[in-house]
């Protein structure tokens, strides 16, 4: 694996333990915030893993989208998240549109 993408899979996975503890204290808002960066970070590895780079978060949303969500790679993988471009949609910046199967654990 590309050592660039490596870097980000480690962001995203501490992105996501941040996440977690804000959740469990219940700060929703910085939880929102940290799960965003968690999957901007995830989706800049499967790129980079791709040789796609792509530096601004539009254009990684955009790329994520072409490459990886149109042609469904992901939905076989996990059948029970709805996996769409639309789970980067920010109204600002502590709101984000995460779309999951209820019976997803966070």
């Amino acid at each position: 694996m590309r050592k660039d993408a490596q870097r980000h899979l480690e962001s995203a996975e501490t992105f996501l333990k941040e996440s977690e503890h804000l959740f469990s204290g219940g700060f929703h808002n910085g939880t929102v915030g940290r799960a965003y960066y968690a999957m901007f970070h995830a989706a800049t590895a499967v790129l980079l893993a791709r040789d796609i780079e792509r530096t601004s978060h539009h254009a990684i949303i955009s790329a994520f989208g072409e490459s990886i969500t149109k042609p469904s790679l992901l939905n076989n993988k996990f059948p029970n998240i709805d996996i769409t471009q639309n789970s980067f949609t920010t109204e600002d910046s502590s709101e984000t549109s995460v779309a999951a199967d209820k019976n997803t654990d966070f």
